[in-house]
């Protein structure tokens, strides 16, 4: 989820690191889709949206540190507005930078 001035600042990202953008594997924490989606921003990549609610723009219903992405790593893992939410943030932020592939 993203509203209009986290887009715009990851629009910003785009422009600096566009390496990032195009062509990548892409795994969002917090994708469920209220306000607006990074989703866009990401041009011929695979793209895997996580979020504990069902709904638009989410691919995988769960709770991040707990889903076995088995030995699948990704160029780009981020969260824009879910973080501040997850209790288990403790799990979750080690858990996201071990699903980051090196040089991510």
């Amino acid at each position: 989820m993203s509203h209009k001035v986290q887009q715009l600042w990851c629009a910003g990202l785009k422009l600096a690191m566009p390496q990032y953008f195009k062509q990548v594997q892409v795994l969002e924490m917090g994708s469920l889709n209220v306000n607006g989606t990074l989703r866009d921003l990401f041009i011929d990549c695979e793209y895997t949206g996580v979020d504990v609610i069902p709904g638009k723009d989410v691919d995988i219903v769960g709770t991040f540190h707990e889903i076995d992405f088995g030995d699948k790593v990704f160029d780009v893992v981020c969260s824009v507005n879910s973080l501040e939410h997850d209790i288990h943030f403790d799990k979750t932020l080690p858990r996201m930078y071990q699903l980051l592939r090196h040089g991510g």
